[in-house]
Parts: C-alpha cells; sequence; structure tokens
C-alpha cells in the first residue's frame, strides 16, 4: 500500500458516502486531510470519523457552499494560509437539486454543485497543485436521476 505520509489531500463532499468512505481510506493511509462540506455540524461528525482511522495524519475541516463561485473563491483563499502543499484535490461533492433551484450566483443548483464548482476550484487551486507535484486532481462522476 502506498505511504500517503506528508501529503495534503482536500475532499469535498468529505461528509457522507464516497467522500466520507474515501477520506477514511486516505487517512489510514497517512495523508493530511482537508474535509470540505456544506453543513459543519455533519463536517465535524465526519472528520471524528476520518481521525479514528488515521494513521498520523491530521484531519480538518472547511465548511463550504460549494454551489456559490464567492464560497468557492473564499475556500481557495482559506486553503492557501495553512496548507503550503496540496498534493491531491478529489472533487467530490455532488447532487441532485429537486425541485430546479438558482443559487446567488444565478445558476442551476445542479449544474454548479456538480460541473462549475470542481472546474472552478480546480482552476483556483492549480498553481498550489502544480507547486506540489507530484500531485493529483481526481473528479468523482456526479450521480444524476434516472
Amino acid at each position: 500500500m502506498t505511504d500517503l505520509s506528508g501529503r495534503t489531500v482536500l475532499v469535498t463532499g468529505g461528509s457522507s458516502g464516497i467522500g466520507l468512505v474515501a477520506s477514511e481510506r486516505l487517512a489510514a493511509l497517512g495523508a493530511d486531510l482537508v474535509l470540505v462540506a456544506r453543513d459543519p455540524a455533519r463536517l465535524e461528525s465526519a472528520a471524528a470519523a476520518v481521525r479514528s482511522h488515521s494513521r498520523s495524519g491530521t484531519v480538518s475541516t472547511l465548511p463550504c457552499d460549494l454551489s456559490s463561485q464567492a464560497a468557492l473563491r473564499a475556500l481557495s483563499a482559506r486553503v492557501r494560509e495553512p496548507y503550503p502543499h496540496l498534493h491531491v484535490l478529489v472533487n467530490n461533492a455532488g447532487g441532485v437539486s429537486l425541485p430546479c433551484a438558482r443559487t446567488e450566483d444565478g445558476i442551476e443548483r445542479t449544474f454548479a454543485v456538480n460541473h462549475l464548482a470542481p472546474y472552478l476550484l480546480t482552476r483556483l487551486l492549480l498553481d498550489r497543485l502544480k507547486g506540489s507535484a507530484p500531485a493529483r486532481v481526481i473528479t468523482v462522476p456526479a450521480d444524476t436521476p434516472s
């Protein structure tokens, strides 16, 4: 198995589902994790679960509503200060907003979270990722209703 000690990994949608399980596994490999999700209470609960799997890495949280482009820009700035390196970005957050709703930016919410957010966050953190090479961006495809 790969040792991820000393590697910083940011996981969006880290409070449940694939993001939570991936975070637990990455923690078991020694990664320093930054979990991102919309609900602060669920995020802290998930972080506690991930810490129980940690093999010496740190687990921190950054609440963020990924449907907001301003919040994504603020998240990028909040990541830069305490994390001089970012080795892996896992764009995992996603979902379906029914009924159809618009974000504060006037964009349909499902499209904003599932498609625009991973693109914008990757673009905003690309220089940090390149500076941390070798680095990776992993984007988990969003599920859509049948």
